[in-house]
């Protein structure tokens, strides 16, 4: 039988029946065909989908010792007070509308919440989760495959591929990834449905349907459109016209774009995507082709890997040229196996549907500063394993000798995978292992050093996380996370000098960096430096203009300057902006009672302020009592403050507050003798 007859007869052993719009009827014979997997080869098919989710189960065991760790765990969990609660109507409202973490994918949040509603805040649990969903993910792809005819041995060793390779280890172990795992399950149920669709069996509704539960979770599904498109060529045989097969999967190109259009806006608006001014469009053209390069190093030598894989400072322009021509090189040769070597398809949809789904994420919109990363290959170096696996089937058809030897090459591969899997699941196991881990591998990458400073504090080592955090910012001067966490913890340890030079380093690197302009200025308060902290808190005002708790620092300090009137509209508008801000209504009700300036008291709205402060306070508090006391004397009524200030002495001296207590024994002498206070600045 000639070449051409041969790929003549297998192009016809499928239906060609589009995936979306109205489905056409299949021939008898192909719907024979389609069924024959039916029955003993379908048994055989779930037998073997169990047997690689056990062995994902099997190999990824280890997990289950590892805990959270610093790195967006925090975020997503061990912090996060939506999430802490459970399932909850409050919570499914926060699913869908928060752009925290700076992405908006409700499904991940809900998965989060399910399996804090069930077991809490075991880490065990939040592993097991992750880990069922990729054995699950395993287990479908295998069937997705095997539904769109690829061979069953071939199609077993891609989806055991897929199941443990090591770079799947940060897509797994890291709780915080959950959104890959899930996402991937739901795009591998998109590719089941679309096979099922294609030959008769399935609507192709169901198609859109998982595909949008998978843009809900992240939107790396939006590569399925193009990835579909592939499959139509190998192994679905579909040769309907091209604009037939685009037109079919318009509603999935408009998923996709929508999921962009809401990706880029939310990541826009947190803070996550990286500006030009930071890294040129030159860096990231150059950084594409040496990534594509970079993944494909990983998929055949999967060591070495690490959880960051810093930005280089000055990359490689030559070898990045070098790597552009290959991937050029590459996709024209396979675009051309489409219509010119059909035995070839098979590798040249391996390769373009890896380069394509990695579109997305190779950083031409860049997130973040990382110049690649483990976890974003989960979904594209399935193309790869698929076509390696062919390859090695095709191998193995042509003699009995090829046969063993590609059997024992694929179990040695798999046992390696499995080792190297195990191995680099052990690094996940805390934090300070993580990033001691990350920083042999990858040298002294600002991100280890500043993550690994975190870790080191959360042991009480604050000599070491302060070295790591100085290291941190010499390894990238424009590293602002590092430097605030070295402004906290010297704040914590009462240097505020030096916390307020980094807060202000970070507020000259970030000009719209309100949060530092705010800190500064809070700690420049502190230290009396009320005209610097006038100033700093006004720009962080003039960023975030509802913010109570700058607008009471600003308060306190025009007061302490003297500008009266000024540090009572500010502390009116944090009370305004946070009708339950007692220490700015406790302020306020304080100046208005005691000032020596006429113009500046009143008694009624001090007593209003006071007794509403104090009301909001559980248990009393001997200091908010002296104010109402105060503030009754203003408004004249001397028994009430007579009686308010032996209250406020009385709690003052059960609180161990002796100093506090004699200062409002002094006042109650003067509300006996029917005379207010008045006080001058600075205020207490």
């Amino acid at each position: 039988m000639s070449r051409r007859r041969r790929d003549r007869e297998d192009a016809g052993a499928r239906p060609a029946a589009p995936a979306g719009g109205t489905r056409s009827p299949a021939p008898a014979a192909a719907v024979r065909a389609a069924e024959a997997p039916r029955g003993a080869g379908a048994r055989t098919d779930r037998l073997l989908a169990l047997l690689l989710a056990a062995l994902a189960l099997a190999v990824f065991l280890p997990a289950l010792r590892c805990g959270f760790v610093n790195w967006d765990d925090n975020l997503y969990v061990t912090n996060n007070t939506e999430v802490q609660a459970g399932l909850t109507g409050h919570g499914l409202i926060y699913a869908f509308t928060s752009g925290d973490t700076a992405n908006w994918h409700p499904l991940t949040w809900l998965s989060h919440m399910s399996v804090v509603a069930v077991a809490g805040m075991n880490p065990v649990a939040h592993h097991l989760a992750s880990l069922l969903l990729h054995a699950l993910a395993v287990a479908m792809l295998f069937l997705a495959l095997r539904e769109m005819t690829a061979p069953r041995w071939p199609s077993a060793l891609a989806a055991a591929l897929f199941a443990i390779h090591p770079t799947r280890v940060e897509s797994v172990v890291w709780i915080s990834e959950r959104k890959d795992v899930l996402s991937g399950l739901f795009f591998v149920l998109a590719l089941l449905a679309y096979g099922r669709a294609v030959h008769g069996k399935g609507r192709p509704l169901s198609v859109a349907v998982w595909m949008t539960l998978g843009l809900l979770t992240k939107p790396v599904v939006v590569s399925l459109p193009f990835v579909l498109l592939l499959l139509d060529i190998w192994p679905l045989r579909r040769f309907e016209p091209l604009a037939k097969r685009l037109i079919e999967k318009i509603p999935l190109f408009a998923l996709s774009a929508v999921s962009s259009a809401v990706t880029w806006y939310v990541q826009s608006r947190g803070g996550a995507v990286t500006s030009i001014a930071i890294l040129s469009l030159t860096d990231r053209a150059a950084n594409a082709p040496l990534s594509y390069i970079a993944y494909l190093r990983m998929l055949v030598w999967p060591v070495g890997l690490a959880a960051y894989y810093e930005y280089p400072r000055a990359l490689p322009m030559a070898a990045a040229a070098i790597c552009g021509l290959a991937v050029v090189l590459l996709t024209a040769v396979a675009l051309d196996a489409f219509h010119r070597r059909p035995a070839a398809q098979p590798y040249a949809v391996g390769w373009l549907w890896y380069a394509g789904a990695f579109v997305p994420m190779i950083g031409l919109v860049q997130v973040g500063l990382q110049s690649r990363a483990d976890r974003y290959t989960y979904l594209p170096y399935i193309g790869i394993f698929l076509a390696v696996a062919v390859g090695a089937g095709v191998l193995a058809a042509r003699s009995a000798a090829l046969r063993t030897t590609m059997v024992a090459a694929s179990v040695a591969t798999l046992a390696l995978c499995a080792v190297l899997t195990v191995r680099q699941t052990g690094y996940w196991t805390d934090s300070l292992t993580l990033w001691n881990r990350t920083i042999a591998v990858t040298g002294l990458p600002a991100t280890a050093l500043r993550n690994r400073g975190l870790a080191l504090q959360d042991e009480g080592k604050e000599i070491e996380a302060a070295a790591d955090f100085e290291a941190a910012i010499r390894a990238n001067n424009r590293y602002t996370a590092a430097r605030r966490a070295l402004a906290e913890l010297r704040a914590k340890q009462g240097r505020l000098d030096e916390a307020i030079v980094q807060y202000q380093e970070i507020a000259r690197l970030r000009p719209s960096e309100s949060v530092a302009l705010y800190e500064a200025g809070r700690l420049l308060v502190m230290r009396g430096r009320y005209d610097e902290a006038i100033d700093s808190l006004n720009r962080a005002i003039r960023l975030n203009d509802e913010w109570p708790e700058a607008q009471h620092n600003l308060g306190v300090a025009f007061r302490a300057k003297g500008r009266t009137a000024e540090a009572v509209a500010a502390l009116r508008e944090a009370v305004r902006l946070d009708p339950k801000k007692t220490n700015s209504m406790n302020l306020l009700a304080w100046i208005l009672a005691t000032d020596p300036g006429a113009g500046v008291r009143d008694g009624t709205e001090a007593e209003r302020l006071a007794t509403q402060a104090c009301a909001l306070t559980s248990p009393e508090d001997a200091g908010f009592l002296d104010t109402l006391a105060a503030a009754q004397a203003e408004a004249g009524h001397f028994d009430l403050a007579v009686a308010t200030a032996a209250r406020a002495e009385s709690v003052a001296r059960a609180a161990g507050r002796l100093e506090l207590a004699r200062g409002i024994a002094a006042r109650g002498a003067l509300y006996r003798a029917g005379v207010p206070f008045r006080d001058t600045p600075p205020p207490r």
